[in-house]
């Protein structure tokens, strides 16, 4: 990753960057607990402390996740760096239909026919989606997006069975 300097000249920014435990925790606080955190980013908590630690570095659809459910940009958490804020007009930007059409083809793909919950499919979409209108050529956002879509997949299955493998809580029951 580059970023402009006062002189105009670009400078490279290692990723990850120094710190990236600490962004890790940081956004990881605003889930809750770390055994709250791990459920809902299908790891276990020991493999959340490695992330925090800089031991491991966690797995893409890891850190989606982690960023869908906590507001935090990919930008930030690797780098350390707040991209730039969007201008307020651009905040109410309308959907561009053909991009949309896209990512909803691409996340088809990405899935390989597998399904995904309903909620669950939409993230992936505006996953994709964001990588297109920030101009990400399609085969490198379908790259991301297969291994995005297994993790959603396989956290949702890491889920149901720490839940006895039902998936389905203690609904039903009085």
């Amino acid at each position: 990753m580059t970023i402009g300097t006062s002189d105009g000249r670009y400078d490279l920014v290692p990723i990850p960057a120094r710190g990236i435990g600490t962004r890790i925790s940081a956004a990881l606080d605003k889930l809750g607990t770390r055994k709250t955190a791990a459920s809902s980013l299908g790891v276990s908590v020991d493999s959340l402390a490695r992330y925090v630690r800089e031991d491991n570095m966690p797995p893409f659809d890891v850190v989606a996740r982690l960023c869908l459910s906590t507001g935090f940009s990919m930008e930030w958490l690797a780098t350390g760096i707040e991209p730039p804020k969007a201008a307020p007009q651009m905040a109410s930007q309308a959907v561009r239909p053909e991009v949309v059409s896209l990512a909803v083809q691409l996340a088809e793909e990405a899935l390989e026919g597998g399904r995904l919950e309903p909620a669950d499919y939409g993230q992936l979409v505006a996953l994709i989606y964001d990588a297109l209108v920030n101009g990400l050529p399609s085969a490198q956002v379908l790259a991301f997006a297969r291994p995005a879509a297994r993790g959603f997949s396989r956290g949702k299955e890491d889920a149901a069975q720490g839940m006895g493998g039902s998936g389905k809580g203690t609904a039903g029951k009085g």
